[in-house]
């Protein structure tokens, strides 16, 4: 399994990700916007995405196996006034349960340290999801907070969890 970089080779890689998970996700998050699903929607988002890597306010990433995409690897809202970002990921459903959530936790933890300067991480995970939790609890970030009412979902209105991470916790 290898990360990269998301760039327009991925094109139908990642239609086909979004599309085959697509049930899936939408059980633990918000649905795609409408249009996102096509060819001209991956390629818009693609174009969007590599725009905020430019003007270094996002970082996004995809997780092979193979030609595969098995998982995206996303940092967002980046600050580097206050030297923080959002982290967030999704993972295919037939890979659920490996170790692959931890992995894009992981990498993303040592980009946001290494690379690009971050000192702290945040992360938002609604209350229908205690894997996503987990995993980030495993990798040392803190519940900070629990923002009721949050969002809505399948008609159901869901709370959510923020969570942060210190990636220099020597300074605290």
């Amino acid at each position: 399994m290898t990360f990269e970089l998301l760039s327009p080779k991925h094109a139908c890689a990642l239609l086909r990700f979004e599309l085959e998970n697509r049930d899936y996700f939408e059980t633990l998050i918000a649905p795609r916007p409408v249009g996102f699903l096509s060819e001209q929607g991956i390629a818009r988002h693609i174009d969007a995405q590599l725009s905020a890597h430019e003007l270094k306010r996002a970082r996004s990433l995809v997780l092979l196996d193979g030609q595969s995409i098995i998982a995206r690897a996303n940092l967002k809202e980046l600050d580097d006034k206050r030297h923080s970002g959002e982290l967030g990921y999704r993972v295919a459903a037939a890979h659920t349960g490996k170790g692959v959530a931890s992995l894009c936790v992981a990498e993303l933890a040592r980009l946001a340290a290494g690379p690009l300067g971050l000192k702290q991480l945040y992360a938002y995970v609604l209350e229908n999801n205690p894997a996503s939790s987990r995993v980030l609890l495993k990798h040392n970030f803190s519940e900070l907070a629990f923002i009721p009412d949050f969002s809505s979902l399948m008609g159901k209105r869901l709370g959510c969890y923020h969570y942060g991470l210190n990636l220099n916790p020597s300074l605290s």
